[in-house]
């Protein structure tokens, strides 16, 4: 049999002849061909023009040239940078910091031009010198910037269009700084403004005038023509709560189905299993080892406590009573000057002390604790002021500024000084559990002992103040003793536990509760479901798992019948209501809702006729990196919804979510999944006609609003009177008093700076909060004087108010003394900063106006 390479072998030549032209043809002539046959009927290259502007086109590919001069910019600075170390230099300029996307590329753009218009170029030289700054003149020679700059590029960017992308940046870094000013430091005037919207408080008087009370006023009916208009207004635009604008595109929409496993229904077929199980012997084990649990306390009333700093009225026989008592033994004579002898200080626990001659040093001078000499020498050798005096004229001991005066007269007669005394940590005359201010019974043994350890602890002070500066005041007290009490303290009559000491009241004893059948039932159902716990959790746990393969099974079985190559019918949803009764699980669906409608319900209090909220109102608490944190249903839910496309949202693919109660186990676990998608959409006219006739009802009578609101403020401006004296009664019921309160607040926490809540009380005395307050509101209401006038409206426009200023809580001069001893705020700095990223994106957007800029595909 012939060979079949034969004929290949006897024309072999003119095979090769073919192969080398067929070769010359892929690379000379299908090149062109391609690129030919690339085009669209029109010669349009597909290449797309993402940007049309002022100054021709953008197209996808200039971008993507841009993109990477940007990334060989970085390269090239970091190379300089390198070298600036390496020689022991610093860079001398802030980098070039590169373009994060396509619109911020196009905005670098517009902000070159925008320089050059104003006259600013950057020439040659600018641009070298730039390179001497970060590489600190590490280059010997300036011709090596460009062979550096081509070494880096290589064949990602043409040198040239890198350096005319340097020129680009630092022309709108520029303009930036012209526009902006510094991003590092803050004009004072301007953190003056932002110290006084965190710090200058108010009260106002507001009377809310809301549209809807003005809805049956709007009469005519408007025309076809406007409602056109209004539609043609809103239809591209999403509804927002908080803006008056009309709005009425459709957001994508979804409906939920979930399981839903309680753990109480698990629960209590377990612990009604378990309760027979439970014998005598373990509740009487598990009494004694948590008794704990079961005590009584019967806590005795305790005596009622005089007021702090107010002086008791006493009758002739508590007096002698009181002269009775024991002396505090604490008094020391200031500055060696002799004490009246007619009058007693009291010490803090109210008793008087007895007057003793300088000349008789007493056991208190040895025990003055530190901490008020201290305080003596930072009065002026005076006592502290917080001694009541024993002189009964005087009404009101209590009041600082009068005790203030007294003292400084006393003080400058020099006959009479203040003494502050203090309580030693640990006193023998007190005994552990005794209240502060209450005298214990003695015993004449008790005394006696009292008076030994007052003495022992007299000589201990002696000896351990021996080596401090003042010698001779360490000896001279060394020489003192206790004085005896003047008066012996009769024997309390009440039990004592311990001998020779008195009972306390404060101290009662503890008792528990009884072993009778009804202890013995809760102990038993305590043990039950502590046993029954683990195993409920364990059997929900695995009804979920079982339910979630179920949903699974058939979540993959529609994505295979979507596909066309298949060619496989869909399958029959599952009976899921059954397989909730038979897992022990209840099953829900809800309605279509979008992420707004989420966010709105997640706070809506329980309705039994929408049982799908408990869904919507659930939160887990989850372990972080950084400490606990919660997860909401409506954030899980949100990220399953905001897929670009509507196509790609996961249809039936479960997730779980957990309603924690504190830390210990879920009270319910959710096990849910999107049913149904309806995608966004453009409503037709005809479809939301009503709609659009409400919103013109609404705006005409927010405008009746206003005017009534402004009507009133001009009242009571020409009466020169308050705002409440022009009002009706039924007004004067609905105008609130606010608290004081800022422009912005940082919280309790200091956190993050934000609007202040308004709040108040109307003229009924109920607690009112005024709600969608914005910006415009309060620079409205903060531009007022004590007793200025006038008009604001939340951001909806659902509501005017007439507005007063009452008065000004801090005063500006005191404010302005503040600020300057403040020094450099973080939190200033930070409002700063994103006032001005907010001015800076409302420019941009006019810069755009300005040079006729039309986006043609979304942006990077």
């Amino acid at each position: 049999m012939a060979s079949p390479f034969r004929f290949f072998r006897r024309h072999q030549t003119w095979f090769y002849v073919i192969l080398g032209v067929l070769l010359m043809f892929a690379f000379v002539v299908l090149p062109p061909v391609a690129d030919y046959l690339s085009r669209n009927p029109s010669g349009q290259a597909k290449d797309p023009t993402i940007v049309r502007w002022k100054y021709g086109e953008i197209t996808r590919s200039e971008l993507a040239r841009r993109m990477r001069a940007e990334y060989v910019i970085q390269d090239f600075q970091q190379e300089l940078f390198q070298r600036a170390i390496a020689k022991k230099g610093r860079p001398k300029a802030a980098f070039i910091r590169r373009a994060e996307s396509d619109r911020e590329l196009v905005q670098r753009l517009l902000l070159a031009k925008k320089a050059e218009s104003l006259g600013i170029v950057i020439s040659e030289e600018a641009l070298l010198d730039f390179f001497d700054l970060i590489s600190d003149h590490s280059l010997s020679n300036r011709s090596q910037y460009l062979a550096l700059l081509r070494q880096i590029a290589k064949d990602r960017a043409s040198s040239a269009m890198v350096l005319n992308q340097i020129r680009i940046d630092l022309l709108a870094q520029r303009m930036r700084e012209i526009a902006f000013g510094s991003q590092a430091a803050y004009p004072p005037g301007e953190l003056w403004q932002y110290y006084q919207k965190l710090n200058r408080m108010v009260v106002c008087d507001i009377l809310p005038v809301r549209a809807e009370d003005y809805l049956n006023q709007v009469a005519q009916s408007p025309s076809e023509a406007e409602l056109r208009k209004i539609y043609e207004e809103g239809k591209n635009e999403y509804p927002s709560p908080l803006s008056p604008k009309p709005a009425f595109k459709i957001r994508r929409k979804a409906s939920f189905g979930y399981f839903k496993a309680e753990l109480s229904t698990f629960l209590d077929k377990k612990i009604e299993k378990l309760l027979p199980t439970i014998t005598d012997e373990e509740i009487k084990d598990y009494y004694e080892k948590n008794k704990l649990l079961f005590q009584e306390i019967d806590t005795p009333e305790a005596p009622p406590k005089p007021e702090e700093n107010q002086p008791k009225e006493e009758n002739s026989t508590e007096k002698t009573s009181k002269q009775d008592e024991k002396p505090s033994g604490d008094a020391k004579p200031a500055s060696g000057k002799k004490a009246p002898e007619k009058k007693a200080t009291p010490d803090h626990s109210g008793g008087p002390t007895p007057p003793k001659p300088s000349s008789s040093p007493s056991s208190s001078q040895n025990s003055t604790s530190k901490p008020e000499e201290k305080a003596t020498k930072q009065n002026g050798g005076n006592a502290p002021r917080e001694n009541k005096s024993a002189d009964p004229s005087d009404k009101d001991p209590s009041d600082k500024d009068e005790g203030a005066s007294r003292q400084s007269r006393v003080s400058r007669s020099g006959s009479t000084q203040f003494i502050a005394f203090q309580e030693e940590p640990v006193k023998t005359a007190e005994k552990k559990g005794e209240k502060k201010g209450e005298k214990k019974a003695e015993s004449p043994k008790e005394s006696a002992k009292e008076n030994s350890q007052k003495k022992a602890s007299a000589d201990t002070k002696t000896g351990a103040q021996a080596g401090t500066k003042d010698r001779s005041k360490a000896d001279k007290e060394g020489q003192a003793k206790a004085a005896p009490p003047m008066v012996e303290q009769p024997k309390k009559t009440a039990p004592s536990d311990q001998p020779g000491e008195a009972a306390s009241p404060s101290q009662p004893k503890m008792k528990f509760r009884p072993l009778d059948e009804k202890l013995k039932e809760e102990i038993r159902r305590r043990i039950a479901r502590e046993k029954a716990t683990p195993q409920a959790l364990s059997e929900m746990q695995l009804a979920l798992e079982t339910a979630r393969r179920s949903v699974e099974r058939y979540a993959n079985a529609l994505a295979l019948s979507k596909d066309p190559e298949l060619k496989r019918d869909a399958p029959p949803v599952p009976d899921f209501a059954g397989l909730a009764k038979q897992y022990g699980l209840t099953y829900q669906t809800t309605p279509f809702f979008d992420l707004l409608e989420l966010q709105q319900l997640s706070t809506a209090p329980p309705d039994e006729s929408r049982p799908y909220l408990d869904l919507l109102r659930v939160s887990e608490r989850r372990s972080g990196n950084f400490g606990p944190t919660s997860v909401r249903f409506v954030d899980v839910a949100a990220r399953m919804l905001n897929a670009k496309d509507p196509a790609d949202v996961p249809l039936y693919q479960p997730q779980t979510i957990q309603a924690t109660g504190g830390f210990g186990p879920p009270n319910a676990s959710f096990l849910f999944w999107i049913r149904e998608v309806q995608p966004e959409r453009v409503p037709k006219f005809p479809e939301i006609r009503d709609q659009v006739a409400q919103f013109w009802r609404q705006r005409e009578a927010f405008r009746r609003a206003a005017d009534a609101a402004k009507k009133l403020v001009d009242q009571a401006t020409t009466a020169k009177k308050p705002l409440k004296e022009v009002l009706s009664e039924e007004q004067k019921q609905r105008l609130v008093t606010t608290e004081p309160f800022s422009w912005m607040t940082t919280g309790a926490t200091g956190g993050i700076p934000m609007l202040s809540p308004v709040r108040g009380k109307n003229g009924k005395g109920e607690e009112v909060t005024l709600r969608d307050l914005g910006d415009p509101f309060m620079e409205k209401v903060f531009a007022l004087k004590p007793g200025g006038k006038t008009t604001a409206h939340d951001l909806p426009e659902k509501t005017a108010f007439a507005v007063e200023m009452v008065r000004e809580v801090t005063k500006p001069e005191d404010l302005r003394e503040l600020f300057l001893a403040s020094g450099n705020d973080r939190i200033l700095g930070f409002l700063v900063q994103r006032d001005r990223m907010q001015l800076q994106s409302k420019w941009l957007k006019q810069l755009e106006e300005e040079f006729e800029v039309e986006w043609l595909e979304d942006q990077a």
